[in-house]
């Protein structure tokens, strides 16, 4: 009875091992270095991010670099993440470029001279996630 108020410890090791299980298997695959968060501690933005690109407050689910680019999906509050993350990209230099909007989701496109961004908004029945992907400019 002690314990039914306690998270399950044998959850929370399946959960770490599946979440390095794969970011092992798709390193060792791909090159690319993958950090998930399957159990709500939250992962880390890749260590090439660019520093002048700051990310608003959220949970980090997944973050991916491979190539020169990288990308990271983060939990956040609601849909004011994607103005906040639009003012920290054009506060580093880009312009937006394009945008789209569908039923589910928002869609901006940026550059700058050495960089491309997206960031796209997902809503999932009042749960937001925003997915933000930086690549070398190759225009």
């Amino acid at each position: 009875m002690l314990l039914a108020g306690c998270s399950n410890p044998l959850e929370g090791a399946a959960n770490n091992l599946l979440e390095s299980g794969i970011e092992k298997a798709v390193e060792g695959t791909s090159g690319a270095e993958v950090d998930l968060n399957f159990d709500g501690s939250g992962a880390s933005l890749p260590k090439d991010w660019p520093s002048d690109i700051a990310v608003p407050d959220g949970t980090i689910m997944m973050s991916i670099s491979q190539d020169g680019g990288q990308v990271v999906q983060i939990s956040v509050k609601g849909p004011e993440a994607l103005d906040e993350m639009t003012a920290n990209l054009e506060g580093a230099g880009f312009s937006e470029t394009d945008s789209g909007d569908l039923s589910i989701m928002s869609l901006l496109i940026f550059e700058r001279d050495d960089l491309a961004a997206t960031a796209s908004l997902i809503d999932l029945d009042g749960e937001y996630v925003l997915q933000v992907s930086i690549s070398p400019n190759t225009n």
